[in-house]
C-alpha cells in the first residue's frame, strides 16, 4: 500500500522482442492483483493471530469480561462467570446483564447506559454485587466503555468486572487489625509511637498528652531530636544510629524528653525498625516514664546505704541466716567479739 516492493513478478519470451505500453500495463495489473493477494492473505494470518491470542487471554483472564447490546443484552460473556454466579456463558448470551447481578445491586442492573454513554464520557466504573451460585452477593468491580455510531448513539458496551471478594476481605482484616493497634496503644500505660525513616513522628498515642503534656497534633512531622532534652542529644542520635544499623533488631535506651511546658522527663525507649524490600520505612517504638522507678532506685540505695552504715559502725554484732540456720551475713564486730571473720563464718550452720 506504500509502495514498497514485496515481491518480483518474472515474465519471459520465447523469442526476444520489446513489450509494447499495452503490454506493460497489462503486467502492471497483474502484479497488482497479486500485490493486493498478498496483502489481504498476510493481513487476515496476522487478524487470525490476533483473535486467537485475545480469545487465550479473554479465557483465561481472572476477570469476566463481557458484551451487550444497545439494549444491554449479553452478546459475549467469558468462561470467568462459570466461577463467579455459576451460571454457563452459553445460557447467558441474549439475556440482558441484569440476569447476573444480585438484587442488592438492582440500581446498577437497571442502570440506563444511554443516559451517560455519549461522546467525551464513554467509559463508567463502579462497585456492584453479582448474584453468586449460592445466590449470596459477590463484590465486584467492573469497568464499561462505550460503542458508539458516527452521530454518537449508543450501539453496545464492553466490559470486565473483577471479583473483589479477596480484595474486601484483605482491607477488613487491615481496618480490624488497625483498630486492634489503636486500642491496644491507646489503653496502654506507655507511650507508643512511630515515626517515618528519618525519625519524623506520624503516629503517637493518647499518652502522649499525659505523660508527656504534648498535643498529639501538633508533634505529628515533627522530628524526634525536637523533643530531646539539652545535653541526651548523644544518646539520642547513637540510639537512632543503632537502629539504622540494624533496623530489625531492638534498641533499647534511656533519655530525658522533653515535657510541653519544658521540664525533662526521663523516659525508657525501646524502639525497633520496619523494613521493607530491605529498606528501612518506618521506626515503631514504646515509651515508658521512668521517674518513680528512678525515684524509688535512688531511695533504695540511699536506704541501703544507711543501713549498711549502721550495721558496720554498730558495736553489737549483726548477723543474718537462712531458714536453715545457716549464716548468709555477718558485720565485722564478729572478728573484734570472737577473732571469727565473716567470710569465714557465711555459709556455716550458726551452731
Amino acid at each position: 500500500p506504500g509502495g514498497e516492493v514485496i515481491g518480483t513478478l518474472a515474465v519471459s519470451s520465447a523469442q526476444r522482442r520489446d513489450f509494447d505500453a499495452e503490454e506493460l500495463d497489462l503486467l502492471q495489473g497483474l502484479a497488482d492483483q497479486a500485490a493486493i493477494a498478498i496483502t489481504n492473505s498476510t493481513l487476515l494470518t496476522r487478524l487470525t493471530e490476533s483473535e486467537a491470542r485475545y480469545r487465550y487471554l479473554v479465557e483465561r483472564a481472572p476477570d469476566l469480561v463481557w458484551s451487550i447490546d444497545a439494549e444491554g443484552r449479553l452478546t459475549f460473556v467469558s468462561d470467568a462467570v462459570i466461577r463467579l454466579t455459576g451460571r454457563r456463558p452459553a445460557d447467558l448470551l441474549g439475556q440482558h446483564f441484569g440476569a447476573i447481578v444480585h438484587d442488592s445491586s438492582r440500581d446498577v442492573a437497571e442502570f440506563d447506559w444511554t443516559s451517560q454513554m455519549h461522546a467525551g464520557s464513554q467509559e463508567v466504573r463502579g462497585r456492584l454485587n453479582l448474584a453468586g451460585p449460592d445466590g449470596e452477593p459477590v463484590p465486584a468491580e467492573f469497568i464499561a466503555a462505550a460503542r458508539l455510531d458516527a452521530d454518537g448513539r449508543f450501539l453496545g458496551a464492553n466490559g470486565s468486572v473483577r471479583d473483589m471478594r479477596e480484595q474486601e476481605r484483605l482491607e477488613r482484616e487491615l481496618r480490624d487489625s488497625e483498630q486492634r493497634y489503636r486500642t491496644l496503644a491507646s489503653s496502654s500505660p506507655d507511650l507508643v509511637f512511630e515515626t517515618d525513616a528519618e525519625g519524623r513522628y506520624t503516629f503517637v498515642s493518647d499518652r502522649a498528652e499525659s505523660v508527656l503534656g504534648w498535643d498529639r497534633e501538633s508533634a505529628i512531622g515533627r522530628h524526634f531530636m525536637e523533643y530531646v532534652a539539652p545535653g541526651w542529644e548523644p544518646a539520642a542520635a547513637a540510639s537512632y544510629e543503632a537502629l539504622v544499623a540494624e533496623p530489625e533488631r531492638v534498641v533499647t535506651s534511656r533519655i530525658d524528653f522533653l515535657r510541653g511546658d519544658g521540664t525533662p522527663t526521663p523516659l525508657e525507649i525501646n524502639v525497633v525498625g520496619r523494613v521493607e524490600d530491605g529498606r528501612l520505612v518506618a521506626i515503631q517504638g514504646v515509651a515508658r516514664d521512668v521517674s518513680d522507678r528512678e525515684r524509688l532506685e535512688r531511695e533504695l540505695r540511699e536506704s541501703e546505704a544507711r543501713y549498711r552504715f549502721l550495721v558496720v559502725n554498730s558495736p553489737d554484732v549483726v548477723f543474718a541466716t537462712d531458714a536453715r540456720g545457716v549464716f548468709t551475713f555477718m558485720s565485722d564486730s564478729m572478728e573484734r567479739m570472737t577473732g571469727w571473720r565473716p567470710d569465714q563464718l557465711v555459709g556455716q550452720h550458726f551452731s
